[in-house]
């Protein structure tokens, strides 16, 4: 596979970027066997939602819970407080209030369902992970400016939805040049699992430094990937039912209190890979990662391109749920 000429590339490429190494990845950290604190302590600084009871979710049935059909959404919340938390250069547990269950939450869970509707879904409807893509960066759009963000001084966040599959360098690079870029690829694997070829993918990704997450899972039982230890993925796990987060009071637990695997072979081949990107610099660095991805694979997963698109589609994917098919994958507390 060629490299397209993209500038940079030679300066940046890693030729040991997809070798083995040992020891667990959590978002690019490579920490060794022995030191298991480490490992602990990374996932401890991951922010975990989860399942919430006893607030208004805007379901016309009056629910007062997303258990059976939020671990979508609550999946992209951790996605997007990871992003946020790197862009703005804090800790993660410093923009809880911006994740409450209440409207008045900018990127609350009721905010997030809304912004489904115009994509034709309802709110109480599970999510795709390609839906919660869209959803994200229409809600990062109502928040940012050229100067702030959520009232902040901070350079602006784009949100990129390559909903076909298809990066443009040229438009990416452009965006760097002003703010920060998080980098959504909804992307399916397979059929019914993910093929063979496509593991080392998953681990490369998830071993990038810019990767802030892979949301995936099974049919309709969404996790998000943050990590890896061999064929085994690390994932955060939003199937246990809390009291509602409607106060500093209300928290709840906002760190995952187990620690779970999956091997690679049985999660859903559907999938939504993400990075974010600081700079032009950063851009280079994952352009050079993803070409060596790519370049043993006959049919490339997706494609980096040139130049700029007209514009990125939206369109609707909505899955009805039946939360019954779910009763037995969360717990309540």
């Amino acid at each position: 596979m060629e490299n397209w000429g993209f500038p940079g590339y030679d300066e940046f490429r890693d030729e040991n970027f997809l070798k083995g190494e040992e020891g667990e990845v959590v978002l690019g950290n490579v920490i060794s066997n022995t030191v298991d604190d480490e490992v602990i302590s990374a996932l401890r600084s991951k922010v975990w939602f989860s399942y919430r009871k006893g607030f208004k979710t805007g379901e016309k049935n009056g629910k007062t819970s997303d258990a059976g059909w939020g671990c979508v959404h609550r999946s992209g919340q951790m996605l997007l407080i990871a992003v946020l938390a790197r862009h703005l250069q804090v800790p993660e547990s410093k923009l809880l209030k911006h994740f409450m269950d209440s409207p008045s939450s900018e990127f609350s869970i009721i905010n997030i369902a809304s912004e489904g509707v115009p994509l034709g879904t309802r709110v109480g409807c599970w999510f795709a992970p390609s839906t919660v893509a869209k959803c994200i960066a229409s809600l990062v759009k109502k928040c940012t400016t050229p100067k702030e963000f959520l009232g902040i001084a901070a350079p602006q966040l784009d949100v990129i939805v390559a909903d076909q599959g298809q990066l443009y360098m040229e438009d990416i690079h452009k965006r760097a040049t002003t703010g920060g870029v998080l980098l959504l690829i909804p992307i399916r694997l397979g059929l019914d699992a993910v093929e063979g070829q496509y593991h080392q993918i998953i681990k490369s990704c998830l071993r990038s430094q810019f990767s802030v997450g892979i949301i995936g899972g099974k049919p309709k039982h969404s996790l998000l990937f943050i990590g890896y230890r061999g064929k085994q993925l690390i994932y955060l796990d939003p199937h246990k039912v809390q009291p509602a987060y409607l106060s500093p009071e209300t928290i709840g637990s906002i760190t995952d209190p187990h620690r779970h695997s999956v091997p690679i072979s049985q999660i859903d081949p559907s999938c939504l890979i993400s990075f974010y990107l600081s700079s032009n610099e950063d851009v280079n660095l994952l352009t050079a990662q993803l070409t060596a991805m790519l370049q043993p694979l006959q049919y490339p997963i997706f494609s980096l391109l040139e130049g700029a698109p007209k514009s990125y589609a939206v369109k609707s994917d909505c899955a009805d749920f039946d939360d019954t098919d779910e009763e037995s994958d969360f717990v309540m507390v």
